[in-house]
């Protein structure tokens, strides 16, 4: 247990390293925004504010989608925010437009590659050797990619707290008020330690120069 509660914080860290995020906050109902046309050339998703999130992918053939975040009756202040993995070098857009319903909105999600392929010329070159086996191609134009993203929709405590952070809130709370009442007990500890210390004299420590 020992070892294994470090390697789960180590890991927990290293994803959040590991990873890129975008977010926007919002207020329901949502006002002061243009409304989104119909697509049908557009994918359309929805999430739910019980289920929270949900695991969706863009590409270079469909770098754009749609999700409809319904709040389930509920108004004030939410945040979406999507996250991947800084592997896959993406720039993400999101935008917001009001739906029909108060307790709705839609979230625009508009994708490119950050880091278009480029092709290789030492592809060419050992292509024409006797002994080398073609590769596949690579053109200029290939920037084909391919991005695996979570998107997370929940309610802001206090407009600026996010929900699932609360109880690492409260930990991290807990902690620190639990430092500062050991504090004084330390402190003492350490002042009868050193008070149990026999002390010498100047005249003792004089002799012990000479």
């Amino acid at each position: 247990m020992r070892a294994t509660t470090p390697a789960l914080v180590v890991l927990t860290l290293l994803g959040v390293v590991l990873a890129d995020t975008e977010i926007r906050n919002f207020r329901l109902p949502l006002q002061e925004t243009a409304q989104l046309g119909p697509s049908d050339s557009i994918p359309a998703y929805s999430l739910g504010i019980s289920s929270r999130q949900v695991e969706l992918s863009v590409s270079d053939q469909q770098p754009d989608l749609r999700v409809t975040l319904d709040a389930e009756e509920h108004l004030g202040s939410f945040t979406a925010r999507i996250s991947w993995p800084a592997s896959s070098p993406t720039a993400f857009g999101m935008t917001l437009h009001p739906s029909l319903e108060d307790d709705q909105v839609i979230l625009y999600i508009n994708s490119k590659p950050l880091s278009p392929r480029f092709p290789h010329r030492h592809h060419e070159l050992l292509a024409k050797l006797p002994t080398y086996r073609a590769a596949s191609p690579v053109t200029e134009t290939d920037d084909g990619y391919n991005t695996t993203f979570h998107l997370v929709f929940e309610p802001l405590i206090l407009g600026v707290i996010p929900q699932t952070s609360v109880p690492a809130i409260k930990y991290i709370s807990a902690a620190t008020i639990f430092s500062l009442l050991l504090v004084p007990f330390v402190i003492r500890f350490i002042e009868r330690f050193a008070a149990t210390l026999p002390e010498s004299s100047p005249h003792a420590r004089r002799d012990e120069a000479e």
